[in-house]
């Protein structure tokens, strides 16, 4: 379209001399100008007429500033914006140089130190924007430019600019963007990832970093991780089809980097790293690794090459004599607090993730269980560590451990190799280690034994039963176990959709072996979360739950694992409130390190034996054991709310969110602080926080304009009524609510809808401060009588 240029030109007016069109996509038409003023070449590219006319012009200049204030060395800055007879443009620097699509057109193959210098630049660009809450959307290799031997990214924030400025034709409202403009506002159909397909609100930074695994895996396996399909096949593989592993596609791809890439590509973004930083220092370390030996491999002759690695083989071998003389490989004497980090999956294939995962939480659960240390951390809080930069020192000091555990894992052709190191936590200095070879049929065998040197190194005094527990040989079928691993790496993913996959992986446990009562123990767990997490009613959800545990029992009642499940359902389902606590009691005893089963101690003291200041004991026990587990963090925020420490909670649940703003529950129970100290406002101001539908937001302000907190909690009852003819609401919900808007009638109605569902929030009926203007109640009295507190 010549006129295209002819309109640019007009409207741009004696800014820029335009000398030629440089291309573009779906998405824009790109020129190259000098910019008269400061005699710089730059590139204007100018949206199409056809996806323009569906925008606000102001609006996506407005939502373009904050991608304008990106200043990084690998981010092409974003100059200027604007309109140009009805069509928005912006102005970047001009980059000599090709892009990275260019690059692989015109060599196909690129050597690994290249591509491991354009993956770095890509991170840090990621890294640096994502840091200040600029999400790309659209990564692929059109985008990455290549200059002075240094990559940098371009169009940074466009996409969600597009997104938000598109409008609805008939109200010229914002509309919330579709699948339908491939390249455009969602992205690049090759690149896209799952959530992004789905359009789901939701979508964060993490979109980001499935594209980087897109375009890493194309650079290294000289494909996209699907192919050239149909933008439709595309979709559906993005969706459900696992990616074939890249250590197969490309064995010469060292393994730590096609682990990070295949991570990067996991469906769930939960599941992929956290931030770029952290696929950062994976490819800082191959880097690091490679290079030197790179460089001085290719130096040598052959023979060369043979007669180095024997040196170096006896180098290694002298080193472990002089270690083994000098009595340096003995552990230190009574170790009393651990860390196990993350074993590393170095097999370059996600798939076996769950195998490394499971040889990681089989150690940390069977050292937790041993009285003679005074703590083990959980894992939610070691998983942080899973790629980092932190020496160990500073990762002992942050924990407040004596030492660390480190390891790795390998699988191929049936053998698994583990490699596990003991390091002390003040010196960095490696107290023991040793590498194990099994079969793959052999992994529980293969944990026992790793975990009995461990509790030879750190001279931990045994009891009489953990000895028996330890040195107790475990006869499981290999498949089963294999099943029961994958149940266990699916359920701590906490959705309905993970929920069901880990039931099935339960159940083809108890196929292969009927007797294997963790698999029971496991099935028990989904049916307890599905309680929990509301997702059916607690009424279908215990039986099973009862029946699951009972079978775990009969076969091994001295399991700690089974005895937590026991404790979990005399508090939470059989609401005994005597036999609960001996049993937790019990339970802690055997798995003294396990956060999970101080939680449930703490709520049985505060919520059923009035116990307040016990509880809240209790409850920072729990976090020191999983200091970094956010879940963790609140649930102390709820403990001083139970212990009524109202400005106490305040003050430490804001500090909380100020460090993680996304922190589960603690927005719910700073909003329940703020009720209970008369600071409605305050009150509002954090709920507004957490909601997403803006539409509903309105709606609740609306009311709270006419009728006040009470009227804004009272229609936020209504909604969760009609909400719950749609799908399951949990009816102590619904009741919450209402006791809010001091509508105690209906509250206590939707309370004894609560009872006769079991509710496991009912444990906490009679010292949680969500209930106290119910206290006076003769129906909320009569219903604490009916549940038997003490």
């Amino acid at each position: 379209m010549p006129e295209l240029r002819s309109r640019l030109e007009s409207g741009l007016g004696a800014a820029y001399d335009i000398e030629r069109e440089l291309g573009g996509g779906g998405m824009a038409r790109v020129f190259v100008a000098t910019e008269r003023a400061l005699a710089r070449r730059v590139v204007i590219k100018v949206l199409n007429p056809e996806l323009a006319a569906g925008l606000s012009a102001k609006r996506f200049q407005r939502e373009i500033q904050l991608a304008a204030s990106l200043q990084q060395a690998n981010i092409v800055p974003l100059l200027a914006a604007g309109e140009t007879d009805g069509l928005p443009h912006y102005t970047m620097p001009f980059v000599e140089g090709l892009s990275l699509r260019e690059r692989i057109s015109r060599d196909q193959r690129l050597p690994l130190p290249e591509i491991l210098g354009i993956l770095r630049d890509v991170a840090r660009a990621l890294s640096y924007a994502h840091e200040r809450g600029v999400v790309h959307r659209d990564i692929k290799p059109e985008n990455v430019l290549l200059s002075g031997g240094a990559a940098v990214v371009t169009d940074f924030g466009i996409a969600k600019a597009l997104s938000n400025a598109r409008l609805d034709p008939e109200s010229s409202a914002p509309k919330a963007s579709t699948v339908t403009q491939a390249g455009t506002s969602v992205g690049t159909p090759a690149y896209m990832a799952p959530e992004q397909i789905c359009a789901d609100p939701a979508m964060d930074h993490r979109v980001d970093l499935y594209a980087f695994g897109c375009l890493s895996y194309e650079l290294l396996a000289g494909q996209t991780p699907f192919g050239d399909r149909p933008m439709q096949a595309l979709f559906s593989a993005h969706l459900s089809e696992p990616p074939l592993p890249l250590g197969e596609r490309n064995p010469q791809c060292p393994p730590p980097l096609a682990g990070v890439v295949m991570q990067c590509l996991e469906k769930e973004p939960a599941a992929r790293p956290a931030t770029a930083q952290e696929i950062l220092a994976t490819l800082d370390t191959v880097t690091t690794a490679a290079t030197p030996f790179q460089r001085f491999r290719q130096g040598l002759t052959r023979r060369q090459r043979v007669a180095a690695m024997g040196v170096l083989g006896i180098a290694v071998l002298g080193a472990t004599a002089l270690l083994v003389r000098s009595g340096t490989t003995l552990g230190p004497p009574r170790l009393q607090a651990l860390a196990v980090l993350p074993i590393e999956n170095l097999s370059g294939d996600s798939t076996q993730q769950y195998l490394a995962d499971g040889m990681h939480e089989a150690l940390i659960m069977s050292l937790s269980k041993l009285s003679g240390l005074r703590r083990v951390i959980a894992r939610p809080s070691v998983l942080r560590y899973r790629r980092t930069d932190k020496t160990p020192v500073q990762i002992a000091r942050e924990l407040g451990v004596d030492a660390l555990i480190t390891g790795s894992w390998r699988s191929a052709g049936g053998r698994a190799r583990v490699n596990v190191q003991l390091i002390a936590g003040a010196t960095e200095q490696p107290l023991w280690s040793e590498q194990y070879d099994r079969d793959l049929q052999d992994l529980l065998a293969l944990q026992d034994t790793v975990t009995r040197a461990i509790v030879g190194q750190i001279r931990v005094k045994l009891t009489p039963d953990e000895q028996s527990r330890l040195m107790q040989a475990r006869s499981v079928n290999p498949e089963a176990h294999d099943a029961y691993l994958k149940g266990r790496f699916h359920w701590q993913r906490l959705t309905r959709q993970e929920l069901e996959t880990a039931e099935r992986y339960f159940l083809q446990a108890l196929e292969k072996d009927s007797s294997y009562a963790l698999a029971y123990g496991g099935l028990g767990t989904v049916w307890a979360l599905r309680c929990n997490l509301g997702i059916v009613p607690c009424r279908e959800a215990i039986p099973q739950w009862k029946a699951a545990a009972s079978k775990a029992d009969e076969l091994d009642p001295d399991a700690p694992e089974v005895q937590a499940q026991l404790a979990g359902i005399k508090l939470y389902a059989e609401w005994d409130w005597p036999g609960a606590e001996r049993a937790l009691q019990r339970a802690i005893g055997l798995d003294p390190s396990n956060p999970v089963l101080r939680v449930w101690y703490a709520e049985f003291l505060q919520g059923v034996a009035g116990r307040a200041e016990d509880g809240l004991v209790e409850m920072r026990r729990a976090l020191e054991l999983d200091p970094h587990n956010a879940t963790q963090q609140a649930w102390v925020g709820q403990a001083l709310l139970f212990a009524g420490r109202y400005d106490e909670t305040i003050a430490y649940l804001q500090g909380l969110l100020e460090r993680d703003p996304n922190a589960p529950l603690a927005h719910g129970f700073l909003q329940t602080a703020f009720e209970r100290t008369g600071r409605y406002e305050d009150a509002m101001a954090v709920w507004r926080q957490t909601l997403r539908n803006r539409e509903i937001a309105d709606t609740i302000e609306r009311a709270y304009a006419g009728g006040g907190y009470r009227g804004a909690m009272r229609l936020r009852a209504e909604l969760a009524i009609r909400a719950s003819q749609r799908s399951y609401v949990m009816p102590s919900t619904v009741a919450r609510y209402y006791a809010a808007a001091r509508e105690n009638e209906l509250a206590m109605d939707w309370l004894e809808k609560a009872y006769d569902e079991h509710e496991m929030q009912l444990v906490r009926l009679k010292g949680s401060p969500h209930w106290t203007t119910l206290h006076d109640e003769p129906r909320f009295q009569a219903l604490l009588r009916r549940m038997a507190f003490p």
